[in-house]
């Protein structure tokens, strides 16, 4: 029996890339009365304040028999439609799964350690914050763990640890593809996309949306966005291209201060 979904994220600010992640919503057949956005307007002021956000909203729906998707906004956009989440989430068999990483160094050492330790079916075992799946009172008892937190994705990890049974991160990328530029990864190494299709190799499922996190973001984004919604608008390029000139010239400039400054000490010896 199909669900109704909401889907919530925080969007301070309405960037083009977020334009293009609500008409995915609506072009994959997700109820518009159902898509719930928070922080309009405001400072974002970091993930500890997000998961409050997230925690306040759930509860303010409230309704025990829905599902919930809480995402990101900025860098995300849906392929698939309401009917192949709820099959991909019932898979898993348990109230709440939250995307995934192939690697996140910034987790707590011991919390990295075991998680790595039960990387054996596959790479993806590390939590990503940009994308949680659940029931009310799985995702009321997430959140409320998570809130302890500054870092959701350390927060994650604790939990998902601690609480096996009732968190589970989406190993097998059959609810979120998260992909990222080299030399990080290499999305073509896990991932086919062919034919307006993307796949996961290991297993032949087909995510429900992409996730693409990173500094450099915009270039695989626009390669993927012209692959599902050619006729949606590409997003502006962050100018990585002038912080690394305006990096280049700082150090210049150091440099030869330095010169200069060996010069002249030079000079007070002769």
């Amino acid at each position: 029996m199909s669900k109704e979904i909401h889907v919530i994220t925080v969007a301070t600010h309405r960037t083009p890339a977020f334009l293009n992640f609500y008409s995915s919503l609506i072009r994959t057949n997700y109820n518009e009365n159902n898509i719930h956005i928070l922080g309009q307007g405001q400072k974002f002021q970091g993930w500890k304040w997000r998961t409050e956000q997230y925690l306040n909203k759930i509860k303010e729906i409230n309704d025990p028999d829905a599902l919930y998707v809480f995402c990101d906004s900025s860098d995300l956009f849906f392929i698939a439609g309401p009917t192949l989440l709820q099959k991909h989430y019932e898979e898993y068999k348990t109230p709440v799964i939250i995307s995934v990483y192939t690697s996140y160094r910034t987790l707590f050492k011991n919390d990295y350690e075991k998680l790595t330790a039960t990387c054996v079916h596959s790479p993806f075992c590390y939590p990503n914050g940009g994308f949680v799946v659940g029931s009310l009172q799985g995702l009321i008892d997430y959140f409320e763990l998570n809130s302890e937190y500054i870092d959701d994705e350390q927060g994650a990890a604790r939990i998902i640890l601690e609480n096996n049974s009732k968190f589970k991160l989406d190993t097998e990328t059959k609810l979120t593809a998260t992909l990222t530029q080299p030399p990080f990864v290499n999305y073509s190494e896990y991932w086919s996309i062919k034919n307006g299709n993307i796949k996961f190799k290991a297993n032949g499922t087909s995510p429900v949306a992409l996730h693409f996190p990173g500094a450099q973001y915009s270039y695989l984004y626009n390669e993927a966005l012209s692959v599902f919604y050619p006729t949606l608008p590409k997003i502006p390029h962050s100018n990585i291209t002038l912080i690394k000139i305006q990096f280049s010239s700082w150090f210049l400039i150091l440099i030869l201060i330095c010169c200069l400054i060996y010069f002249i000490y030079r000079l007070s010896f002769k």
